[in-house]
């Protein structure tokens, strides 16, 4: 026997072993009957069978299928988690935005900063060839009266030196502690990114769920405000003044809410028609990245992977490439890709796994890589606005 399921739009297959009247996915077996196992698996991930399926057996596809009370609990049950999803997606993207911010200032600081720092560098560096003429030309053959205004020059540029060099260390400081908070950021960003993403992964999966259910944009609009009405409402038995604000607030929070549900559904049959026009175009890709062979080459040179990313590929093609290491150096692979022209991204490993730059939070390279087929790597590096879209071997 065998479970099918679905994942990230991919079709799954998980076979049932069965031994001496147990049941299991893997040894050892400890179900006794295979609505136990389901039962089990729809509470407790499939990661616990195998860490690549992240999943629960939560929606069976029933062989007859009529709108009664259980299919109706099914469908308050997906628009329940539809509003939480989304509520959740809210918050964590004002977060993200907020962040987001204060990392563009602290890259405007930076910036700033560098600037300042070369100009009084240079500015420094012409007073002290003036400091050094000035005293050159103080000698005992010199005039008095010109030897004074000799040593009231030297005098002066010294003075504007030492103010020059203390301007320079205070936007040093400046400098250190803007690239400080810009790097905290940015890990704070590059945690925060994954559950955005699979925030929005689980919306549109619960959409399309719903849509199966034969649920309209309109229909599911108009559930989750009701929803949203229902959680807005204010608790009895405050004052009538608490009451009064309580009920202005909700009145105002639910506008809000339809109008941000229906900006959000408004268009959901055109996105139920988009979704099932690349639905096969996107679980090809996605089996393609899955598999590790596809893109990682082993040991070769720059040269050599030049020659494979070059002529004639789309952007987004890309390898990965392992290289030699000395004991204790954490360059570990590197990442080449196609993008106007051939670029390379370090990948850096620690104990706590891999990545691009501190927290290295990928368990493995395939990790990494299913991330960033979805994540855009503009954050790590400007030039390149896209995702690894194209592994270099998989088939046309």
């Amino acid at each position: 026997m065998c479970v099918p399921f679905r994942k990230l739009g991919v079709n799954k297959l998980v076979r049932i072993m069965h031994r001496g009247g147990s049941y299991g996915f893997s040894e050892p077996l400890t179900f006794a009957s295979v609505p136990d196992l389901v039962q089990y698996y729809s509470y407790h991930s499939l990661a616990h069978y195998n860490p690549r399926l992240d999943v629960k057996l939560m929606y069976a596809i029933k062989r007859f299928s009529t709108r009664g009370e259980d299919d109706e609990k099914e469908i308050m049950d997906l628009l329940e988690q539809l509003n939480t999803a989304n509520e959740q997606y809210e918050l964590q993207s004002k977060e993200y935005n907020e962040h987001n911010e204060h990392y563009n200032a602290s890259l405007t600081t930076i910036q700033t900063c560098q600037m300042k720092l070369a100009a009084f560098g240079q500015i420094s560096d012409m007073l002290a060839d003036q400091m050094r003429l000035s005293e050159n030309l103080i000698q005992p053959t010199v005039k008095h009266n010109d030897r004074t205004e000799l040593q009231k020059n030297a005098a002066l540029i010294k003075s504007r030196l030492e103010t020059i060099r203390q301007m320079k260390q205070k936007f040093s400081t400046q400098h250190q502690e803007a690239m400080i908070a810009n790097r905290r950021l940015d890990r704070v960003m590059n945690t925060l990114s994954p559950e955005i993403m699979r925030l929005q992964r689980q919306k549109t999966q619960l959409m399309m769920w719903l849509g199966q259910k034969h649920l309209s944009g309109g229909e599911i609009h108009r559930r989750l405000a009701q929803l949203s009405k229902e959680s807005a409402e204010p608790v009895p038995n405050h004052t009538a003044r608490t009451q009064s604000v309580s009920e202005d607030d909700s009145r105002h929070g639910h506008r809000d809410k339809c109008k941000e549900f229906e900006e959000l559904y408004y268009s959901h049959d055109e996105i139920m028609a988009q979704m099932n026009k690349s639905k096969q175009a996107e679980a090809q890709e996605k089996i393609h990245i899955s598999n590790q062979q596809t893109w990682f080459v082993g040991n070769i040179s720059r040269e050599e992977s030049h020659g494979l990313l070059v002529n004639g590929r789309k952007d987004g093609t890309f390898l990965v490439r392992s290289r030699k290491i000395k004991p204790g150096d954490r360059h570990t692979h590197t990442i080449d890709i196609f993008y106007k022209s051939l670029k390379h991204i370090k990948i850096y490993k620690e104990a706590s796994g891999f990545g691009f730059s501190e927290p290295y939070r990928f368990p493995t390279l395939l990790d990494l890589v299913l991330n960033y087929s979805e994540e855009s790597l503009a954050r790590h590096n400007t030039e390149l606005p896209t995702t690894l879209a194209y592994p270099v071997n998989a088939p046309e």
